[in-house]
């Protein structure tokens, strides 16, 4: 995922953002999943 798909709501989370690291999206269409 490239840095353009997050959003940070949050300025104090912005230094903590690892743009080297990988996400991967398992699964859509859910309300609510852990």
């Amino acid at each position: 995922m490239a840095t353009e798909d997050y959003e940070i709501l949050d300025p104090r989370f912005a230094r903590l953002f690892n743009s080297n690291a990988q996400v991967d999206k398992l699964f859509t269409g859910c309300r609510w999943a852990e």
